[in-house]
C-alpha cells in the first residue's frame, strides 16, 4: 500500500514490486518494457549495480547471465 502526492493531492494505491537482475546492456530495454506496459505516468523505475555480494550469489548471477546469452546466440 503507497500513499504519495500526485496531480495535487494525496493518493493511496495498491502497487507491487518488481526486482530484476538483467545485464547493464538490456537495461534501456527493460525500462522501456515497463514503461509501455505500465499503467503510471511516471513508475518508479531504480537500477544499481552490485557492488558487494557473495561470491555464491555472485557466481549463480554469472552463470545465469551466461546461460541466458547463450540463448540468445
Amino acid at each position: 500500500q503507497s500513499t504519495y502526492f500526485w496531480e495535487g493531492a494525496w493518493r493511496n494505491a495498491q502497487e507491487h514490486v518488481l526486482t530484476a537482475l538483467v545485464p547493464e546492456a538490456y537495461l534501456e530495454q527493460l525500462v522501456s518494457i515497463i514503461k509501455s506496459a505500465h499503467n503510471y505516468t511516471n513508475p518508479e523505475i531504480i537500477a544499481r549495480r552490485l557492488t558487494v555480494l557473495s561470491s555464491e550469489y555472485a557466481s549463480w548471477i554469472h552463470d545465469s547471465l551466461a546461460e541466458l546469452q547463450a540463448s540468445q546466440s
